[in-house]
């Protein structure tokens, strides 16, 4: 197998300017960094990759093997023009951006500066070589089944930045690095009956450093009014993974599982404020262990009537506690010293009804979704934990068949067009809609 993408993406002027209003009524201009900027970058991100797997068959074992390698490479770009008032007046701080910003006004009202920052711009890239063995056993006449193997990952990271338009010198802009892991997992599944499983799992899994969060980059977030910075130090996170799952298919499609689980992260990436401003990095946390359970079930409604034989109600709820670990030297900087892992819900829940009538190509399906309350930023020095308050999200997507490998997919988001807000204690610090989203597509399958 073998597989290609190519990124871009262009901001090509984004204009931020910052008004307060005074005591007599009237709105000035707030005349430094942080305001009167226009804003330009540019993103391409190439990626390709190859790999091949083997498959053997032998008695009573079914080996397997496989190789790959996966590149990725990134170029950003960006630069940020800023404009200083200089008159000696303070009148002209009251105009209104039309005006203040006017051809006439520079060299008299306002001088164009130069303020891209030394880690405006980066280069980076990711190569990912990997190769596993793995071995199927079925034995008691095929009523057990054990599945183990283990992948070997070599990951290669290495980021560079400097913006060329900046006199400054990035500190700590480099990234060279190495991270080998052995990744072991082992499953076994017993067939208590032809439609009975009990299922458990074991698997390890390393969750690596975006470009994004790695890169020095001092990104202005202008909806939330703050920086966004990245950080060349971060670690790998490693995942311990085990579930227990007792699954039931009564139907050819039909199914009830009840799974537990729990997980052990060490090092995970989590965002968290970094001064009063509401700035934010990211940075590892020591360590945070998440046990919890799931149910899920899908069921054909023909099982009540006939004529609902097109019909499938499914979906699935999961409760989970997590709690983030700290040794002594961190614990004294975090504001709260027991809390959840970082964008960790307590519980989920996903419910969707399809139609589907077998002979006309259709299908329509109807999804809901709602998480509890989780951590989007962690509290800094005393400043609380921010919290994404829990949000509701109907979906209603349809897709149809037009023959000769030929689709059609339509697809309505956020229904409900529900308010997200986020609160830093009492404190509403972000609210607004994400809005209702529309989608056409039209693909073709050879």
């Amino acid at each position: 197998q073998g597989n290609v993408s190519l990124t871009a993406r262009d901001e090509p002027d984004t204009r931020d300017y910052t008004y307060f209003p005074q005591a007599d009524g009237r709105k000035g201009f707030k005349n430094n960094s942080g305001s009167g900027e226009r804003f330009f970058s540019g993103l391409n991100d190439l990626g390709a990759g190859v790999g091949a797997n083997l498959s053997l068959p032998f008695r009573d074992f079914t080996f397997r093997a496989g190789a790959s390698t996966q590149f990725q490479s990134r170029t950003f770009d960006a630069r940020r023009i800023g404009f200083n008032y200089i008159s000696g007046s303070t009148d002209g701080l009251f105009l209104a951006p039309e005006e203040l910003f006017a051809p006439e006004s520079f060299g008299t009202l306002l001088r164009v500066i130069e303020r891209t920052q030394a880690a405006d711009s980066y280069v980076a890239s990711r190569l990912v070589s990997a190769g596993y063995v793995a071995a199927e056993w079925r034995t008691l006449g095929e009523q057990l089944r054990i599945i183990g193997g283990a992948r070997f990952e070599l990951s290669n990271q290495t980021l560079s930045s400097q913006s060329p338009f900046s006199s400054q010198t990035v500190v700590n802009g480099e990234v060279d690095r190495d991270d080998p892991s052995i990744i072991p997992s082992l499953n076994a599944v017993y067939a208590l009956t032809d439609t009975l499983n009990l299922r458990a799992a074991y698997g390890y899994t390393v969750a690596r450093p975006s470009f994004r969060e790695l890169a020095p980059f001092n990104y202005y977030d202008f909806s939330r009014r703050r920086n966004v910075t990245g950080n060349s130090s971060l670690l790998e996170s490693r995942i311990h993974h085990g579930d227990l799952r007792l699954e039931w298919f009564f139907g050819a499609t039909e199914l009830l599982a009840v799974t537990g689980f729990a997980k052990s992260f060490l090092n995970p990436i989590e965002q968290v404020i970094s001064n009063e401003q509401s700035d934010v990095y990211f940075a590892n946390a020591d360590a945070a262990t998440a046990v919890g359970a799931e149910i899920e079930a899908r069921v054909g409604l023909g099982r009540i009537a006939p004529w609902l034989s097109a019909f499938k109600l499914g979906g699935n709820a999961t409760l989970m506690h997590s709690r983030v670990q700290f040794d002594e030297d961190t614990v004294t900087l975090q504001t709260n010293s027991e809390r959840p892992l970082q964008g960790m819900s307590p519980y989920v829940l996903n419910a969707n009804l399809s139609w589907a009538p077998e002979t006309w190509g259709t299908a329509i399906t109807l999804s809901y979704n709602i998480y509890g309350p989780r951590i989007s930023d962690v509290g800094f020095q005393h400043l609380p934990d921010t919290y994404e308050q829990p949000f509701r999200k109907l979906d209603l997507s349809a897709t149809q068949e037009l023959g000769a490998g030929v689709r059609l997919k339509a697809s309505i988001t956020n229904l409900l067009d529900q308010k997200l807000e986020l609160l830093q204690g009492a404190l509403t610090v972000c609210e607004y809609r994400p809005g209702v989203a529309g989608s056409l597509q039209l693909e073709w399958s050879i």
